[in-house]
């Protein structure tokens, strides 16, 4: 979408916009904050020259944001209000503004139409600024945020939407956030109270529900939701937020849920642990509001009275509906575009699955896919998003595991490998139970394995501060109880992959291996190639095949026989929210010192249609790999003829760049602050040229 168009688009949804600029977040203009030098309509559009931002009090309706200064600690004293962030974030409704710096996040909304402004609140941690309301001053001026495509001065990197609503249909702000932010409007720090000075105002938030048979109510309201037959982690982590609340009855409330499930009771146990809990500096009573919402979030739970309905059992979420939940509201806009994990194929939040025989890299291929999702880098031309990963490899031990990855990472700046240390999660699970289903009176049940892995997701989410997008369980066979090739028990599996999937706001990818019988196909790669009932293709979002090049490849594409069990093809077979057919080529690379291979991208070309088209391509690949973003396409043009340094006609120097545009090898973008100033490219020059997989 062209800038001004945008621009447009916001004014048309009700924006009042502020002109910001050249490398700044916010104006600097004096007066800046009053109407009559904001922009409400289309003339005033050509005063912005660079970044834009929204005047929160003059737009119509009026908007505001939730600004998340720092995720966790955010999380916490929301929970203590009884709001989760993480599922502000993941409503279907929300609105975001990305900034693309980790553990921050900003969600906007619209106030009601009755209200008229609200002051600014700003909520502390110490010092450190955690969170913010943002809408007006205390004087009933506006305050802004930056608005997409703006760059931000930290990244040099432009602003994204992002959540799954749309700017043009703003969501009202939460009742809860409307009630919590009344009382605070205009105020700094959320606490004063002089009896927990040591502890940190979050801390005091957290400890400042006395014990009324109220907030009695809400804590037993959520225990009730919760199992006391879980993971040991779990049940220590309730324990700990029950003792946090220095209540006189905490005892009685922990050991009285504690012995709902007496096949694990232990009183000497019990008395030891809680004896050594930590009331203060600890875990929060927040975790416990939080993980009774996560697992019944299906359920619509509130900690407000409201009646709590738990499932009949943990594997099947409720059939029950009511009227209001099909009542739509259609758009009269496009949507923002999908927001896609990988492959512009799988969207966060879905399922998806990967199929090859043996030895065909499967898993390296997840392993590379997790290492450039910590890093928002592409594996060649395969578009990768920016996540944090978990892996749950049930084939390898901790020692392959490390080998593994060390192998992908060869190379690696150090602060990149940092952040793949950070952001992956992998456990090694050979020789370990892993199923996600167990069979009990011959019916297929839910392990609380599930509601384990989901828990963790949202640890890990918390501790790196980047969404996790992807979660992979290598293989499928390691994860499921009954028959493969038997439909139910296949869509039982997909039920619950499905559940994580939604619960976490995911990618989950499930590896599977494919019948022997594709060893000697011909034709290209289709949806029989996932071995096992065809429900695992029907049930999941996306389905992927890896596999050798196969003889007739290797003639089309001028690739010596005996080199052909060197290449890979990935091809999308199936896709519900994106292309089919789409297809990468990789080449096995075998690292000696690892004893292992890594997979390297590569772009192969069939040789009855562009029989000189690798030699002039790689030439202009390595051309822009070491003069990354210095080259406009009229300079390469430039680099053309019989005595230029590509040797080409320009014809064929702009085919072959068209080629590689298309196939998203090469990309064109604007130039960032940063880089106009390094190169001192001319304020004329609107793109650059810069490659997919820029040289290491």
């Amino acid at each position: 979408m062209a800038t001004k168009t945008l621009f447009s688009d916001y004014l048309s949804a009700g924006f009042a916009l502020v002109p910001l600029p050249q490398g700044a977040k916010g104006p600097v203009t004096k007066g800046w904050n009053q109407l009559t030098n904001c922009i409400t309509d289309a003339s005033g559009l050509t005063r912005i020259q660079y970044g834009v931002g929204l005047a929160h009090a003059y737009s119509k309706p009026v908007t505001c944001t939730l600004d998340v200064d720092d995720y966790v600690l955010a999380s916490n004293w929301l929970a203590a209000e009884g709001v989760d962030l993480q599922s502000l974030l993941d409503a279907p409704d929300a609105v975001q503004i990305v900034s693309g710096k980790p553990n921050k996040a900003k969600l906007l909304y619209r106030l009601p139409d009755e209200q008229t402004p609200l002051a600014t609140s700003v909520i502390k941690d110490g010092t450190k600024t955690i969170l913010e309301f943002r809408c007006a001053s205390s004087g009933g001026m506006t305050v802004q945020d930056v608005l997409p495509p703006s760059i931000h001065p930290d990244t040099g990197k432009p602003y994204e939407w992002g959540g799954q609503g749309h700017f043009s249909m703003l969501p009202i702000l939460p009742t809860k956030l409307n009630t919590i932010w009344l009382p605070r409007q205009g105020t700094t720090s959320p606490s004063n109270n002089s009896n927990l000075e040591i502890v940190s105002p979050v801390m005091q938030s957290l400890l400042s529900m006395p014990e009324t048979p109220e907030n009695i109510a809400k804590v037993t309201q959520a225990l009730d939701v919760l199992t006391a037959d879980c993971s040991h982690d779990e049940w220590r982590d309730i324990i700990f937020a029950l003792k946090s609340t220095l209540w006189n009855c905490a005892e009685d409330l922990a050991r009285n849920w504690s012995m709902t499930a007496p096949h694990r009771w232990n009183e000497g146990y019990f008395n030891s642990l809680w004896s050594h809990a930590k009331a203060i500096g600890g875990i929060g009573v927040g975790t416990l509001f939080h993980k009774a919402m996560v697992f019944n979030a299906s359920a619509s739970l509130s900690l407000n009275h409201q009646p709590v309905h738990q499932f009949d059992d943990g594997n099947t979420a409720s059939s029950h509906f009511e009227l209001g939940d099909g009542r739509m509201c259609i758009p009269t806009l496009p949507p923002s575009p999908r927001d896609y994990a990988y492959g512009d194929t799988v969207p966060f939040g879905t399922t998806a699955i990967l199929a090859g025989v043996g030895g065909t890299a499967k898993t390296t291929f997840v392993m590379q896919l997790a290492a450039q999702g910590a890093l928002g880098k592409p594996i060649g031309n395969f578009p990768v998003n920016s996540f944090a990963s978990m892996l749950f490899l049930g084939e390898e031990n901790q020692e392959e595991r490390d080998r593994r990855f060390g192998a992908v990472c060869v190379g690696m700046p150090a602060a990149d490998l940092a952040l793949v240390q950070q952001r992956v999660m992998c456990f090694p699970a050979a020789g370990k139970d892993i199923r996600l289903n167990f069979l009990v009176d011959n019916n297929l049940t839910e392990n609380h394995l599930v509601n384990d892995i989901i828990d963790k997701v949202r640890a890990h989410h918390a501790e790196c501060g980047l969404r996790v997008g992807l979660i992979v369980f290598d293989h499928v066979r390691l994860i499921m109880t009954g028959d493969p090739n038997a439909a139910n028990d296949v869509t039982q599996l997909t039920r619950i992959l499905t559940k994580i999937a939604n619960a976490t706001n995911s990618s989950v990818l499930v590896l599977a291996h494919s019948p022997k019988s594709s060893l000697g196909r011909v034709e290209s790669s289709d949806a029989s190639e996932v071995f096992g009932s065809g429900a695992f293709v029907d049930n999941t979002r996306a389905a992927f095949i890896l596999n050798t090049m196969r003889p007739e490849e290797a003639k089309d594409f001028s690739i010596d026989p005996k080199e052909r069990n060197e290449y890979v093809c990935l091809t999308t077979v199936k896709s519900n929210y994106g292309k089919s057919g789409a297809t990468w080529w990789f080449k096995k690379r075998y690292l000696p010192d690892w004893q292992t291979i890594t997979l390297e991208p590569v772009t192969l070309y069939k040789q009855s249609l562009f029989a000189n088209h690798n030699a002039l391509s790689q030439r202009i690949i390595d051309k822009v790999n070491h003069n990354p973003a210095q080259l406009s396409e009229r300079r390469l043009r430039d680099l053309a003829g019989k005595n230029g340094e590509f040797k080409a006609s320009q014809a064929e120097v702009m085919r072959s760049l068209d080629r590689l545009l298309e196939e998203g090898t090469v990309v064109k973008r604007p130039p960032t602050v940063v880089e106009r100033k390094a190169y001192r490219i001319s304020s004329n020059v609107k793109e650059v040229l810069v490659s997919a997989s820029p040289a290491v």
